[in-house]
């Protein structure tokens, strides 16, 4: 679970520096492609064999993940390229194969709970992501109390 939560907490800085060097547009997409690496890690190492479905399903995300960033009249290695020469990209398709080696580990560490208990994985998770997150948030405290007010608070909104 240490190293789930190490991972974790790595792809969440990892996909917020992406969003920070490039446009959510571009990021998002690619931020979905954890799935195809889940698949295709979990056939390989686990044995696991998906259906027909799930991996029509799979395909379908990484082909519209694609799409999204061709652009007509170009060859299809074009936005391939261009993918990789762009930082926030990269990092986003760091970030997504992160979380798509988390849920194997997941699924590793409940089937070593004795006895197994599948919602104590999760919530363990998530506590040491927070835990390790959290120095990381509070480092500058003037900034986080200058982010943390609410939006609008002292000043009137027009529609």
């Amino acid at each position: 679970m240490a190293i789930v939560a190490l991972l974790n907490a790595a792809a969440h800085i990892t996909s917020t520096s992406a969003l920070t060097h490039s446009d959510a547009s571009l990021i998002a997409p690619l931020l979905t492609l954890s799935p195809a690496v889940t698949l295709g890690i979990g056939a390989f190492v686990l044995g696991e064999q998906p259906s027909r479905p799930g991996t029509l399903g799979v395909l379908t995300i990484v082909d519209g993940a694609y799409a999204l960033q061709f652009a007509p009249g170009q060859g299809w290695y074009v936005s391939l390229r261009a993918l990789w020469r762009e930082r926030g990209a990269r990092l986003a398709l760091l970030a997504a194969g992160i979380w798509g080696v988390t849920p194997l580990l997941e699924k590793l560490a409940i089937a070593h709970t004795a006895p197994i208990n599948p919602p104590l994985v999760p919530l363990a998770s998530t506590i040491r992501v927070t835990l390790l997150l959290f120095p990381v948030v509070v480092r500058r405290p003037q900034r986080l109390m200058t982010q943390a007010r609410l939006p609008g608070a002292g000043c009137s909104w027009s529609a």
